[in-house]
């Protein structure tokens, strides 16, 4: 049997580092001014939405891919048998599938996230035969 089917891959937000960068220099302008102005409770305000900021895009942009289905933001889970239909799509030039699901609302993965090698292949090597999102990535 093959070793990849009982591992889970990884995928991140690729703009990760330029999004931290940039929370950074927006709450420089604001920790200034409070740092010069010595409110406490501003710079504490501060200090606590940016680190809010920065640990959501690192924590919460992932897609986990497993032999069981999909973790989405790491909170959201969808066995491969939950899927009714996959259609790619794009938002704002980037592309995602768009995945109905058997409950619940509808599913943008995104395809942009980068990893240990190539989302939809990781897909398309764990998903079950058959499955709609394996095929729509198949086409």
């Amino acid at each position: 049997m093959d070793d990849t089917i009982n591992e889970t891959k990884y995928f991140y937000m690729q703009w990760r580092k330029t999004l931290s960068f940039l929370f950074i220099a927006l709450f420089t302008a604001i920790f200034y001014f409070a740092v010069s102005r010595l409110m406490l409770m501003h710079i504490i305000l501060s200090i606590f939405n940016l680190v809010i900021a920065v640990g959501g895009i690192w924590f919460l942009s992932t897609v986990s891919i497993t032999k069981d289905g999909l973790i989405l933001y790491r909170v959201n889970k969808l066995k491969w048998q939950e899927i009714i239909s996959a259609r790619k799509t794009s938002f704002l030039g980037l592309p995602y599938v768009l995945l109905k699901r058997q409950k619940g609302f509808a599913w943008w993965l995104p395809l942009y996230f980068e990893g240990n090698g190539n989302i939809k292949e990781a897909i398309v090597n764990l998903a079950p035969d058959g499955n709609p999102l394996k095929v729509c990535l198949v086409e």
